[in-house]
């Protein structure tokens, strides 16, 4: 995770309060980068992707795939428009990520209106702060190849456009003046399709010079409102779902009143926190074991662990920062994305020491202890990098520590970055003696996963008998740099239709949100004598606590993509629930299998414009409901025992 602190770009307040112009009917959906991720019509999303790029003067339009993003981003929504803005030049690898300063050279802003059904107004305007040498700067249009395979593409008539026709969709685009523009085949994903470039201008820019382009996007086509159909099986419980949880690092003066609100308001069942090595002892000479040594950091990391501890909620306490004189020399990280560092074999007794001090003085001084420990993401290297015999031999040698020394904190297998790292843990799994320090099994939930990868880390603490815990949940770690992201509705369904998915395979123990603090914010308000209120994201994990405590995740089918679908029972007590997200149109919806014993299910909705409100309570007649699935909703049905 990354930990520095950007102000707030725009916030969306309550339309209660504040009377804004609800958005959840916003039409064009913004990826903050420049581009879209298309357009929704009647709930559905009619998708295709769209972006700027500046391409340097010996390169074609096409010739760097993933150079579109606008560097540092910045996002605003207000009413019926959004606006994203950033820097297009120099074109780096990886723009969004590890800048320090912002580069001169060529700025980049697009402004999307919806203007009616289907109908959205472009502006892109380009501008120079120096001497810049390109080849042009483009906007352009992806069609993927799923949906517009056989797509013919055909002049827009009596106008300066064009139409892009497939069997289900249609696109088209309407320019002020006649625009040449360039089609590609698209050969740099397993999507294919099309690719449309329009020139915003072509040729260099000087210092100071601006280039504008305006037209309207309109999509159409079928939007798919046939029935859906989903099943439960209770006859093959499996494991306990026991709450939802939270992420608490203080990193900003505007963490605590969050904080606070957000434990106040919801039930956490899990708890990490942070313990910040690197101020604990900076020095490997220092023999640190009083608190009142240490900064600001520490106090903060430490009075965080009491404050959860005095709430009665257990505790995961990881490590982000390491000493300096704990670490090798700086190595590559895997993905090529910036530097990072192994533990220093050498200094492995003082690393042990200084954690061990750290942990004693927290159950002295505080008397808090944890009960598991982790290093955080070391196989991708945020900030310290294992390779899987380094995690098993971590585990080993920590877990031999903490046992000799009466603790009763235990190891956390895994903490991956992402559900890709399933590999990565299986060399721990493999050596008895490191499995017998093991308390959890733990990966994060960034950028997804596929099925099989969700199975697979399910499957892994079921064989090693342990609780699993998705103890960063959340889909974009970069959010917090724009943080107007968080408040979009399509983003927010997206987050907690992922963390159905993560229940439906993985059965989790908890999803532990990252963060509960400012920079990952559940709230809106805080500011200017506006009292915190709750967002959406904020309800659907409240939402998704509705799930009685201890109940078992159960086998659930749909018949439908769109939908996201999970299923808990509890045999003892009687009581189920059922979650869906729906990210397309509205439709009925059927569930079978339901426990034969329950006459009715009481449903909540959270969605753009509705914080888990109740709604009608649907009757179950033979173990089945039919009912209305709303477009773009998260529902939750559930039966008290």
């Amino acid at each position: 995770m990354r930990t520095d602190h950007p102000r707030i770009l725009s916030l969306l307040l309550t339309i209660c309060l504040l009377g804004l112009v609800p958005r959840i009917f916003a039409q064009a959906e913004c990826n903050v980068w420049g581009g879209l991720r298309g357009i929704r019509v009647e709930g559905e999303l009619i998708a295709f992707t769209t972006g700027l790029r500046a391409v340097p003067p010996d390169a074609a339009p096409v010739g760097r795939p993933g150079l579109e993003r606008l560097i540092f981003p910045s996002f605003s929504h207000e009413t019926n428009t959004q606006v994203s803005s950033g820097a297009m030049w120099p074109i780096a690898r990886n723009p969004n990520r590890f800048f320090f300063t912002r580069p001169r050279g060529v700025s980049g802003r697009v402004s999307y209106q919806d203007a009616g059904p289907g109908l959205v107004n472009v502006e892109v305007d380009v501008s120079a702060n120096t001497n810049v040498s390109l080849a042009g700067a483009y906007y352009y249009i992806h069609v993927r190849g799923p949906d517009y395979s056989g797509a013919t593409v055909q002049p827009l008539g009596g106008s300066n456009g064009f139409q892009i026709t497939a069997a289900h969709r249609q696109i088209e685009a309407d320019f002020d003046s006649p625009v040449d523009f360039l089609v590609k085949e698209n050969r740099t994903n397993e999507n294919g399709g099309l690719v449309f470039y329009f020139p915003i201008c072509v040729g260099g820019l000087t210092n100071g010079q601006t280039a504008h382009l305006k037209f309207t996007l309109k999509a159409s086509g079928e939007i798919d409102k046939t029935p859906v159909q989903i099943a439960v099986d209770l006859r093959r419980p499996g494991s306990p779902f026991e709450g939802i949880g939270g992420n608490i690092r203080i990193q900003s003066p505007a963490d605590p009143q969050e904080v606070q609100y957000n434990l106040d308001h919801l039930h956490l069942v899990w708890a990490r926190v942070s313990m910040p090595l690197d101020r604990w002892r900076p020095d490997e000479a220092a023999e640190t074991t009083n608190v009142s040594e240490h900064n600001t950091a520490v106090r903060q990391a430490m009075d965080t662990a009491r404050t959860l501890n005095d709430k009665k909620i257990p505790l995961m306490i990881s490590l982000w920062s390491m000493p300096r004189w704990a670490l090798s020399p700086p190595t590559n990280r895997p993905n090529g994305d910036g530097q990072t560092s192994h533990l220093n074999p050498e200094k492995w007794d003082a690393i042990c020491q200084s954690i061990g001090s750290y942990l004693d003085c927290l159950k002295r001084d505080y008397g808090v202890e944890p009960r598991l420990f982790s290093f955080n993401e070391t196989d991708i290297g945020y900030q310290v990098l294992q390779t899987p015999q380094e995690h098993a031999d971590a585990i080993k040698r920590l877990g031999a520590y903490f046992a000799a020394k009466g603790l009763v904190t235990k190891m956390v297998l895994g903490d991956t970055g992402d559900p890709t790292g399933v590999d990565f843990i299986n060399a721990a799994m493999s050596d008895p003696d490191a499995v017998k320090y093991l308390a959890a099994v733990s990966y994060h939930a960034w950028r997804g996963g596929t099925v099989e990868q969700y199975t697979r880390w399910g499957g892994a603490a079921k064989r090693l008998g342990l609780p699993l815990l998705i103890a960063e949940g959340g889909t974009d770690a970069d959010a917090y740099r724009y943080q107007a992201l968080l408040l979009e509705p399509w983003y927010a369904l997206n987050e907690i239709g992922e963390y159905i998915d993560i229940c439906r395979y993985s059965q989790p123990a908890c999803i532990l949100e990252w963060q509960l603090t400012h920079d990952y914010s559940l709230l809106t308000g805080g500011k200017e004598g506006r009292p915190l209120q709750p967002a959406q994201r904020f309800w659907q994990l409240k939402q998704l606590d509705l799930t009685p405590h201890g109940a078992a995740a159960i086998p659930v089918t749909c018949d439908k993509p769109a939908i996201s679908a999970c299923a808990f029972a509890d045999a003892t007590r009687g009581g189920c629930a059922v979650h869906l997200v729906n990210v397309g149109p509205a439709r009925s919806a059927t569930i079978s299998g339901l426990p034969a014993n329950i006459q009715s299910l009481r449903a909540y909705a959270t969605d753009g414009l509705r914080g888990m409100q109740e709604l009608t309570p649907v009757k179950v007649s033979d173990g089945a409901a039919t009912f209305t699935l709303d477009a773009m909703c998260y529902l939750t049905l559930v039966s008290a025992p």
